[in-house]
């Protein structure tokens, strides 16, 4: 039997060989790409400031509930009380007379179905609505030891600064 040869595994092989090289390869940008990892390396952790350890942990600890949080829980809510009320039969038999169907089964399965997909779909709209209004913490970015290389990482494409 033939064994084709996956593109995935060839350049998982190629990048192996790259990152285990004693010596820098002879492209300039994989050179340059193997240099600077060796120099981030020698770099070593950095301890934060205690200022940064402070604010990251009251940012951590107080988490305060936005508008969203209340909006999806009440399209959760919405979301039963309609599935509850639109299927509600006009007549309940006694409990001890109901045994469930197959088809009662398939129904409550539809209405779960339901329900998850329009908490889902609520949710979704939910953050797409508000994300904008959302403030990112001051978690003082420009008091840690690498500032330039993990700002860009934090920063929203949207806004500046």
């Amino acid at each position: 039997m033939h064994k084709s040869h996956d593109p995935f595994e060839r350049d998982l092989e190629r990048a192996n060989a790259l990152e285990n090289s004693r010596s820098a390869p002879r492209e300039p940008e994989l050179a340059a790409d193997w240099t600077l990892k060796r120099e981030l390396a020698g770099l070593g952790a950095a301890e934060l400031p205690e200022a940064v350890k402070a604010r990251a942990r009251r940012a951590a600890v107080v988490q305060q509930r936005g508008p969203w949080l209340l909006g999806i829980a009440a399209a959760l809510v919405a979301a039963v009380v309609v599935t509850v009320v639109l299927q509600s039969p006009a007549e309940t038999p006694s409990p001890s007379v109901v045994t469930p169907t197959a088809r009662d089964l398939a129904e409550l399965q539809f209405a779960f179905d339901t329900i998850n997909r329009t908490g889902k779909r609520a949710v979704a709209m939910a953050g797409r609505e508000v994300q904008a209004s959302l403030a990112m913490p001051d978690l003082g970015l420009a008091e840690l030891p690498y500032a330039g290389y993990i700002r860009p990482y934090f920063e929203r494409p949207d806004r500046s600064g």
